[in-house]
């Protein structure tokens, strides 16, 4: 059975995340399993690289799936001309018959995009927060302390699902875009935990409010227990940007 490996990307607004869900909540993965089986004319799994939680979006999301045979059409275009608009496949790429893309993923790459003016254009597509001005000298320490650590117990949902929440952080930025009126926080990593962006990205911006300390943060990680605020970021603000590969580099 031929191994295809899809490069795909999703704006998560209309989505109750990727992974498949009882109805009627509607999927990423739901939704391009019902256009494959239309296309193939049989049902298939598509193995994804991750979870997502409902509302999050990727630019750069991989997936893999397993054909009952080579297809001689052009996939890519007609899978596309049957997904909604808000999905697009951008390759169907032949692999060995092991390669997965979750396991085999070297690194995963997100961004949180953080609007500080309110801008109609970005509404389902970024944070919002107006806590203006923020401390952004005092939320790069934060970002610094984030590169700095491995074990981010205190920075997950549910720790206890985990045998191990050590994860290895490769970069880790915050810059300011559009003149100054939105962020963006950049983390790669090998591995995140459930909310684990969005909980290090509401706990950097509660200390630019003002509303944490730094050496909360420090005490955190030093404690693997939560800081006292435990909301995560909004889901719009975040996405998914790239997913590495050995077998695909080059």
């Amino acid at each position: 059975m031929p191994r295809i490996f899809l490069h795909l990307g999703y704006k998560g607004t209309a989505y109750h995340g990727w992974q498949t869900q009882a109805p009627p909540l509607v999927t990423v993965q739901k939704t391009i399993e019902d256009c494959l089986e239309k296309m193939l004319g049989y049902h298939l799994h598509v193995h994804g690289c991750g979870r997502t939680d409902a509302g999050v979006h990727a630019r750069s999301y991989y997936a893999h799936i397993d054909l009952r045979e080579a297809v001689d059409f052009d996939a890519v275009f007609r899978l596309n001309r049957m997904l909604p608009a808000d999905i697009a496949i951008f390759d169907w790429l032949a692999v060995a018959d092991d390669a997965h893309a979750q396991r085999d993923a070297t690194f995963r790459r997100y961004e949180y995009h953080i609007d500080l003016v309110k801008n109609p254009l970005r509404g389902d597509l970024a944070g919002r927060y107006d806590a203006n001005p923020l401390d952004l000298a005092l939320m790069q320490e934060v970002v610094s302390c984030f590169r700095e650590n491995s074990n981010f117990s205190a920075f997950c949902r549910s720790p206890e699902q985990y045998p191990d929440t050590t994860c290895r952080i490769d970069e880790c930025t915050l810059i300011e875009s559009k003149g100054g009126q939105s962020l963006i926080f950049t983390i790669q990593g090998n591995r995140f935990l459930h909310n684990m962006v969005r909980l290090l990205v509401a706990r950097m911006i509660d200390v630019g409010r003002g509303a944490l300390t730094f050496a909360e943060i420090e005490n955190a990680f030093a404690a693997g227990q939560p800081c006292k605020y435990e909301t995560p970021a909004y889901a719009e603000g975040l996405y998914l940007v790239g997913v590495g590969y050995e077998f695909l580099e080059g």
